[in-house]
């Protein structure tokens, strides 16, 4: 019990930056939201997504955006245990969403990997820049690190999004079609 509580203290940082983040997306979504009207295009398909979402396309999403926000946050990690939580932390997620969407197995393990190489490459080169030798050329290599790490989490999620979105039309217009043709006979 002991080890546990301070692995909670150890990694407080994340815990609480990870609800600070979560709290301040809230506020912004919801303030962006708060004056819905149906004739602006951007904000009925944003709120669309969310319109009568089954309970596992909820999860999916959610392991999505936790997922993400744990790569980010890892990126500015220079503490070794913190950063292997936040591996491990990543390894669950895609392994919960690989329960839940299957078919995207092999899609989902080479992103992992890949997304997980790259933090331990940026950490590598920050403990570098710091203990070694801080160059311009370090920096740079460090920037154009972080830089591909976040805009590859970022296309990663909106895919996936996409897909979780596509699927969930298909499904839709699968059900109007039956519905149709209910009607017809």
């Amino acid at each position: 019990m002991e080890l546990v509580l301070y692995y909670i203290m150890k990694n407080s940082s994340l815990i609480i930056s990870f609800l600070i983040f979560m709290l301040v997306f809230g506020i912004l979504f919801f303030l962006y939201i708060r004056k819905f009207e149906q004739n602006k295009k951007k904000k009925v398909v944003i709120y669309g997504l969310f319109l009568q979402m089954k309970n596992l396309d909820i999860l999916k999403i959610s392991t999505l955006l936790i997922k993400c926000f744990v790569v980010i946050y890892a990126i500015f990690i220079n503490d070794n245990i913190v950063l292997f939580t936040c591996f491990v932390i990543v390894a669950i997620l895609s392994i919960m969403y690989i329960v839940l969407f299957f078919r995207r197995l092999f899609h989902e393990i080479i992103c992992t990997i890949l997304q997980i190489s790259i933090l331990y490459i940026i950490f590598i080169v920050n403990n570098y820049a710091i203990e070694i030798e801080n160059s311009l050329m370090t920096m740079f290599i460090l920037c154009f690190m972080i830089i591909f790490e976040i805009f590859f989490t970022a296309y990663l999620f909106f895919k996936e999004i996409d897909i979780i979105s596509r699927r969930r039309l298909e499904k839709v217009n699968l059900q109007e079609r039956n519905e149709i043709d209910g009607q017809s006979k």
